[in-house]
């Protein structure tokens, strides 16, 4: 216990030496000529600056549209989404999110860029702020009004919020609100955007196959594979139907350890370490239904309409999942324990090496039960 203690406070004193660096890199790189000279803006509506997670882009993508109906938008997001975000005909400006926070030469090209953008509103998207990238950039970009949540410790302590804290005309309460959802219905309501039902979302489903989605940002917040071995050996024999299993880099060797388990009984193929963004989007919304991690392919089910079984651990329970009562796609299966909430910050194990007891609770079995209920 005392040594995981430490190691969460070490960690999070390291993040506060970054987010000060890279303040005062920012303050001197604004002070050169270079940047203080701006001789053209380009001019926009509403400039939104996204660098969280995919799951997190998908959740935030029905309010993006809403904003960009009426409005000239321009996204700034990390690189990798580019192609998806022009899929949905959005005008992205590319950041390398992991360069721009380590190289301090791409850095300062990138805030040469951004110097010369002006809008009339700014709103920092990221909901767990500070950001090492999100509140650098919003810092970077000359705005009548700046928008963004306050401060929630969930990637950084009070240093990093006292360093942000005047760079916003307004910041919104996120923690009054359980579910991301929730938090970009109170950014709407700020920023005055009426919401309206995107009735384009929907995917044309074939049910040609079903998808297990491995990964979860973290190795313990990962279910044990042997469990979905002994679930997808039973969706199989029941409902006769291909696999088709997912993932990074990180999970091709967890996907072969289950396709050489079952592929002498079930119709399974992994596309892990194999898939762009956007075909990996495609899988997920192409599929009959999907069982994954609290994982981005819960939230990407859920913009397509598309059932999904979340075998959910308890560090950011209602955040992410379970969705609000009245979105119906997402299915969460948990383990219930007093310590919920911790954001990943166990007090048993440490998750970037081991399973919680959260997520070692929950059963193939009670998996398996849900499955059944719903899709009968």
């Amino acid at each position: 216990m005392l040594l995981l203690k430490i190691f969460h406070i070490v960690k999070r004193t390291l993040k506060e030496l970054l987010f000060l660096f890279g303040f005062i890199v920012d303050s001197v790189f604004d002070a050169l000529p270079p940047l203080r000279k701006r001789k053209k803006y380009q001019n926009f509506d509403v400039v939104i600056v996204k660098f969280d997670a995919l799951g997190d882009l998908f959740i935030s993508l029905s309010f993006i549209h809403d904003v960009s109906r009426n409005d000239k938008v321009l996204i700034i997001a990390d690189e990798v989404y580019l192609d998806l975000l022009k899929v949905y005909g959005y005008q992205v400006l590319p950041v390398n999110k992991l360069k721009y926070i380590k190289n301090l030469f791409y850095r300062f090209k990138i805030r040469k860029i951004i110097s010369k953008i002006y809008c009339d509103t700014l709103i920092n998207l990221n909901i767990s702020r500070p950001n090492l990238a999100s509140d650098s950039i919003c810092s970077g970009v000359l705005s009548r009004f700046k928008t963004g949540f306050m401060a929630d410790r969930v990637n950084s302590d009070l240093l990093a919020e006292l360093l942000y804290k005047n760079l916003y005309s307004r910041l919104i309460d996120g923690l009054k609100f359980q579910h991301e959802l929730e938090k970009l219905s109170a950014i709407s309501e700020a920023i005055k955007i009426e919401s309206v039902q995107n009735t384009q979302i929907q995917a044309t489903s074939k049910g040609e196959y079903f998808l297990v989605a491995l990964g979860a940002g973290q190795k313990g917040r990962s279910w044990a594979y042997e469990n979905l071995v002994e679930v997808i050996r039973f969706v199989y024999q029941k409902y006769r139907i291909k696999c088709f299993i997912s993932g990074s880099n990180k999970e091709v060797n967890t996907a072969k350890k289950i396709v050489k388990s079952l592929k002498a009984s079930v119709d399974i193929e992994s596309k892990a370490g194999m898939t762009s963004v956007i075909e990996y989007v495609d899988l997920v919304k192409g599929a009959s239904f999907v069982i994954s991690n609290e994982s981005s392919a819960i939230h990407i089910a859920n913009f397509y309409h598309v059932k999904s079984f979340c075998i959910l651990g308890g560090g950011h329970y209602g955040r992410f999942v379970p969705y609000p009562t009245d979105f119906q796609w997402v299915h969460a299966i948990s383990y219930k324990m007093d310590c919920y909430g911790c954001n990943w910050n166990c007090k048993y194990v440490r998750i970037d090496k081991e399973s919680p007891p959260c997520i070692n609770g929950i059963t193939a079995h009670q998996v398996i039960d849900k499955i059944q209920n719903i899709l009968q």
